[in-house]
C-alpha cells in the first residue's frame, strides 16, 4: 500500500517498526487515520491519527522509500477505508 492511499478515515495496520522522520519509533498496531498533509519540497507526508499518533516521511529520506511505496504491505496494510 503506498502512502498515498491513507486517507482521512481510512484505518491502517502497521505491521513492523520503523523510525520516522522525527526519529520516533514507530511500533506494529492499528490506526484511524485523522489528517495526511504532503509537503512538496521534501516529498514530505505527515499523517495525525486519531489516537494522537503523528508520524512523518520523507522522500529525500532513503529509508523511507520502501515505506512510502510499499506495494507489497511489508510495512503496512488497509484495514478498513471510509
Amino acid at each position: 500500500m503506498r502512502i498515498w492511499d491513507l486517507k482521512p478515515g481510512a484505518r491502517v495496520r502497521i505491521k513492523r517498526p520503523f523510525v520516522d522522520f522525527d526519529g520516533l519509533n514507530i511500533e506494529p498496531g492499528e490506526h484511524q487515520v485523522e489528517t495526511h498533509d504532503y509537503f512538496f519540497y521534501d516529498d514530505g507526508h505527515t499523517l495525525s491519527f486519531t489516537d494522537g499518533l503523528i508520524l512523518r516521511l520523507a522522500g529525500v529520506e532513503p529509508a523511507h522509500e520502501p515505506i512510502l511505496h510499499d506495494a507489497a504491505d511489508f510495512y503496512w496494510e488497509l484495514v478498513h477505508e471510509d
